[in-house]
């Protein structure tokens, strides 16, 4: 009887030990915030891509520009707000830079 009581408790123990080291290094959740954060600003890129595009070629004129400029330019500040817990090492930051760079 002793032994069982001891040997519940000692999984009792492992359980929850294990289970602070899944919630400590939740990989899966910061994979998906990273990737929501890619997601969220290449779309903002692209989207200004179009809009310099659409103004060069007269599409859209001044006021037009200016209004979907700050349109764009509050979704920008929005995602830099919703994305501060997703916040790249230097490595990173360096790869990032390095595959801009490579498109450009």
């Amino acid at each position: 009887m002793v032994k069982t009581a001891t040997g519940i408790k000692f999984l009792a123990i492992i359980s929850a030990s294990l289970a602070e080291i899944q919630t400590l290094f939740n990989l899966h959740k910061d994979a998906d915030m990273h990737l929501s954060v890619e997601d969220g600003y290449t779309n903002i890129y692209h989207r200004a891509g179009m809009l310099l595009a659409e103004y060069q070629n007269a599409i859209l004129t001044p006021a037009e520009f200016i209004k979907e400029f700050k349109i764009l330019q509050q979704e920008y500040l929005r995602a830099n707000n919703n994305f501060k817990s997703s916040i790249l090492s230097s490595k990173d930051y360096k790869f990032a830079r390095e595959s801009i760079e490579k498109r450009n």
